[in-house]
């Protein structure tokens, strides 16, 4: 349960400086700038600042832009969660291609029907799919996967791609519904959408930059990834688990002091 309309007492953010931003690039741009050493993404004993984060999105894309991933291409994604796939997100998005996340859960026959149905035409994935990974990609044509490139900075020149407020951003499959699974496209718009008037009237769930949320729902699902991209909207720590553990979200609660959580019951 969240406090209703209760009012947080954290420092209060920029909201008239972030409701102005249309996209989830600008938003972390702005964080980058505004508080540079503040962590962003923890995971695994791995601390990212926003400095960092925005540093790594810049230099990944890069590497995508020089390896042919452009504007409207779907890349896949196969594996728990972890703070590289926020990496690969903001990277395409700033290309303005589109990633599909694949749950983990499913059986091949499924995986099979996302990559044809999305018209994926480049999969990643974590160390313990790569497996499975290869030979999907094997038998849908696609190039051999890898896992999410390790971001490496250099002097790369790439074009700028305008992205705007109604470029997709994701493209995530639904449950719950008959028949096949249906690729909801998610755009800038739709995933910052209430984001300003939620921090404008101060409402204690929305987390903000003191803040710290957990994120242990999977990222395949809307919950996952949109939580995450709602805590680094206030400017706050994400901390990522790979996946639910009772034992270890206690555990987590405490050494990092969470003020934020999102469970399905």
């Amino acid at each position: 349960c969240h406090p209703g309309g209760a009012v947080s007492d954290a420092v209060p953010l920029d909201t008239d400086a972030l409701a102005k931003l249309g996209t989830l690039n600008a938003v972390l741009g702005h964080h980058a700038h505004a508080r540079p050493a503040a962590i962003a993404l923890s995971f695994q004993g791995r601390e990212t600042s926003y400095s960092a984060f925005a540093g790594q999105v810049s230099a990944l894309s890069a590497l995508l832009s020089v390896e042919g991933v452009g504007r409207g291409q779907r890349v896949g994604y196969l594996g728990k969660n972890s703070d590289r796939y926020f990496v690969l997100l903001y990277a395409l998005a700033s290309l303005g291609a589109v990633l599909v996340p694949l749950n983990w859960r499913l059986a091949r026959e499924e995986w099979q029907f996302l990559l044809d149905d999305a018209g994926v035409v480049r999969l990643y994935a974590d160390d313990e799919f790569i497996g499975c990974a290869r030979d999907l990609a094997a038998a849908q044509g696609l190039d051999a996967p890898t896992s999410i490139p390790e971001p490496v900075f250099a002097d790369r020149l790439i074009c700028p791609v305008e992205i705007g407020p109604d470029d997709v951003v994701v493209q995530i499959y639904s449950s719950g519904t008959t028949g096949r699974p249906k690729g909801v496209m998610l755009t800038h718009r739709n995933l910052l959408a209430l984001r300003a008037p939620g921090y404008a009237a101060g409402h204690a769930w929305f987390p903000r930059e003191k803040d710290c949320s957990l994120l242990l729902l999977p990222v395949a699902h809307i919950a996952g990834t949109a939580y995450a991209l709602f805590g680094l909207y206030g400017g706050g720590r994400i901390v990522i688990e790979r996946e639910f553990d009772a034992g270890v979200a206690l555990e987590r609660m405490e050494r990092h002091r969470v003020t934020h959580m999102l469970l399905a019951p």
